[in-house]
């Protein structure tokens, strides 16, 4: 957490931030806000924002370290004042979101391959649901990614086998990605028929 003035400098922080920034609480107390941030104007529009609508919800900034390692934050900031209700400052509680980009990152990296792939690929959730299809499997089975998503899996399979493909809906407990290589020549025409 941080507090600043309506100058908007420092006034106090807690030890988490203190810890996640590396200096010392002595050393922030006193700096203007702008100091610890990669992007100090958009840090100073986040504090201008609450003192102006009272609040700002989930705004993500990146926090400069004392080792200039950029750490990247959600910031939470609400004004609070005096009692005549002018602002003396603003609280802005600080979130490190590392692991959350780092995973979000993962997940984009994950499905441009995915999409780039020249392999039919879709996954599914456990009740058969496609969650997801890739342009490889749109020229395979002749359905847009907007007509099949959040139908079910079944869809693909020749008629005369989805009653074995619903079967195993009872044993699938969690999302599955399938790979296909050739779709049967009638599962086009029997999902075209539902």
């Amino acid at each position: 957490m941080l507090i600043t003035n309506s100058e908007l400098t420092l006034t106090d922080l807690n030890g988490q931030t203190a810890r996640l920034t590396g200096y010392r609480r002595e050393e922030l107390v006193g700096i203007k806000l702008a100091s610890i941030f990669t992007e100090p104007e958009k840090a100073v529009e986040v504090v201008r924002q609450a003192l102006e609508a009272g609040f700002v919800h989930e705004a993500e900034r990146c926090l400069l370290t004392r080792t200039a390692t950029e750490i990247p934050v959600s910031l939470n900031a609400s004004v609070f004042k005096s009692g005549d209700g002018s602002a003396r400052g603003v609280i802005i509680g600080v979130r490190d979101i590392s692991e959350r980009k780092r995973a979000e990152k993962e997940r984009s990296l994950l499905a441009s391959i995915v999409d780039a792939s020249g392999d039919a690929i879709y996954s599914e959730a456990a009740d058969q649901t496609i969650t997801s299809w890739n342009a490889a499997a749109e020229r395979l089975f002749g359905f847009g990614a907007a007509e099949i998503i959040g139908r079910n899996a079944a869809l693909l399979v020749p008629l005369d086998r989805r009653g074995e493909r619903l079967e195993q809906r009872g044993t699938a407990s969690q999302t599955t990605s399938q790979t296909v290589s050739k779709p049967s020549a009638s599962a086009k025409t029997a999902a075209a028929s539902m």
